[in-house]
């Protein structure tokens, strides 16, 4: 009778399905939280949270990386939470391996998965989507004239870099080691927004006879330049870098391979962070290709730039010297008339004093009929009858 009684204490049929409800770990190793089920409704199956959960995370990512259009339609907002710190912390020993190196020049050659999303002369730009949501772009341009030494130099020397590169308006070198640096960054944003930062540590590893060049990026923190909560945000530059090496086949041509992958942060719309992303590698060949041409033009004779500003100077007082043209020819026209004038008084005179001149010597001069003794020429007299004839 006791065994009978104790029964059903131990197994109570209402509390079986409670236990059913357990944390199932996901695949990355974290722990989703305990569902909870309110009474008379039917649990979810893992097909329908499976369907629900990539669109969850679809908009999270859209809203984070980019922000709302909607939202950030007058400018950028505050960033939605602090970059997280690259765990890299300020290296003294040099941070980079071979297995970056061979990164590059695998991105370099392979071809699968990138889409063209610009070309112009001298810059093509290359566009991949990655599983993170972050676009990795990588920009071939081509520097025609310009050798591959110096196209180094300019990418690699920082203070020559403040030069020409418009759109990094900083670069300091925080520290200088050995082998490697670890600089600060600020590049420039449209109107409106913020401008982003970043501190990596930076180096070249090059072959010995100059056939190529790998610059190297990664980012680190350093505790000259911790992050901001204002403007410049920083940035989370997942990769950087860039192969520098003579074109094949083409004398005097420079190709320069360069890749980003770089999260913006903060609010932004997403045709704006497009517009970056994909405009920066492209101001890199314009900015250089521009100051290449400064530097090497050559000096233009004294000669030249006088007669360059008095065809500016003529071009700008066009109109004035039009007008003292016109006054010129003017002046000369009444000058001609007056003249003409004068010329027909002093012919009139002429003609004036000959007559009189005539008539004078015609009183005082020989007689009719006369000849030149003196005596009178009766051939010139007319006959009688030759008069009454008449």
């Amino acid at each position: 009778m006791a065994d009978t009684e104790q029964k059903p204490e131990e197994t109570p049929a209402a509390e079986e399905p409670k236990k059913t409800i357990e944390d199932k770990p996901v695949e990355n190793g974290d722990e989703k939280a305990v569902e909870t089920v309110a009474d008379g409704e039917t649990p979810k199956t893992e097909e329908e949270g499976a369907k629900e959960e990539p669109k969850a995370e679809e908009n999270a990512v859209e809203n984070h990386e980019n922000g709302d259009e909607g939202d950030a339609e007058g400018g950028e907002g505050e960033a939605e939470e602090e970059t997280p710190p690259p765990s890299l912390e300020a290296p003294t020993e040099n941070p980079f391996t071979d297995e970056d190196v061979q990164q590059l020049l695998d991105l370099e050659s392979g071809e699968e998965g990138w889409d063209k999303v610009k070309e112009k002369k001298g810059a093509v730009i290359y566009k991949k989507s990655e599983k993170n949501s972050v676009p990795l772009i990588k920009g071939v341009l081509e520097y025609t004239g310009i050798p591959t030494e110096k196209v180094l130099e300019f990418y690699t020397d920082f203070e020559v870099r403040k030069k020409w590169n418009k759109k990094t308006v900083i670069i300091d070198v925080l520290e200088e080691r050995d082998d490697f640096q670890i600089i600060h960054s600020v590049f420039k944003m449209p109107t409106g927004c913020d401008n982003r930062d970043a501190v990596q540590c930076h180096m070249v590893k090059s072959e010995e006879d100059g056939s190529r060049h790998v610059l190297l990026y990664k980012s680190c923190n350093h505790p000259n330049k911790p992050p901001k909560k204002s403007s410049p945000l920083r940035a989370d530059v997942q990769l950087m870098g860039a192969v520098i090496r003579p074109k094949e086949g083409e004398e005097g041509v420079t190709t320069v391979t360069f890749f980003t992958q770089t999260n913006l942060k903060g609010w932004m719309p997403k045709a704006i962070v497009n517009k970056i992303i994909v405009g920066f590698p492209v101001a890199l060949y314009d900015d250089l290709t521009l100051y290449w041409k400064k530097i090497t033009e050559p000096p233009k004779s004294p000669e030249k730039k006088e007669k360059k500003n008095k065809e500016k100077a003529a071009e700008e007082n066009g109109e004035a010297a039009a007008g003292e043209e016109g006054d010129k020819k003017e002046e000369e026209k009444k000058d001609g008339e007056e003249e003409a004038k004068e010329a027909d008084v002093t012919t009139e005179k002429k003609e004036e004093g000959g007559e009189a001149a005539s008539t004078e010597a015609a009183a005082e001069g020989t007689p009719v009929g006369e000849g030149e003794s003196g005596k009178l020429d009766t051939k010139d007299i007319p006959d009688a009858d030759d008069e009454e004839a008449k």
